[in-house]
């Protein structure tokens, strides 16, 4: 077994937030639709117990809002083969499927950390990410 990975996962809030991840049964869902190559194949990478940053995009700001686990590997996406679903490709077939989606489970939510809280923690180093992570766990940080 390799290092533990750690991926950026992103979805905008109205159409699947951490919120909903945490409403899911067994706090778990699969993650389809994803129909960019270079997405597929970082996913098709991706072990049992990776951590996964989950991402809010297109809100105000666009922020890490929980963090979630990988518990089943990539295995082929089921709406690219059907024609009512907005994820059809009429290109892959089903003895080569050219999309996959993983498994991800609920780990913890977090106040939002924003692009520029990130560069920030890079910059002032493992210190001040420390402090930052039990500080905004606890609930009570503002952004």
């Amino acid at each position: 077994m390799g290092p533990q990975g750690y991926w950026l996962m992103k979805s905008e809030p109205t159409t699947f937030s951490i919120d909903d991840l945490i409403r899911a049964p067994n706090h778990a869902t699969y993650w389809d639709g994803i129909r960019n190559y270079q997405a597929r194949n970082f996913m098709r990478s991706m072990a049992v117990g990776d951590q996964v940053l989950f991402y809010h995009s297109n809100t105000d700001p666009p922020a890490i809002v929980g963090i979630a686990e990988v518990v089943k590997t990539a295995y082929p996406d089921p709406t690219q083969f059907d024609k009512k679903d907005k994820h059809y490709d009429p290109e892959s077939k089903p003895s080569e499927p050219r999309w996959d989606m993983v498994d991800i489970k609920y780990v913890r939510k977090r106040l939002p950390v924003t692009r520029r809280r990130y560069i920030l923690a890079h910059e002032l180093g493992h210190a001040w990410l420390d402090w930052q992570h039990r500080y905004m766990d606890d609930g009570k940080a503002s952004t």
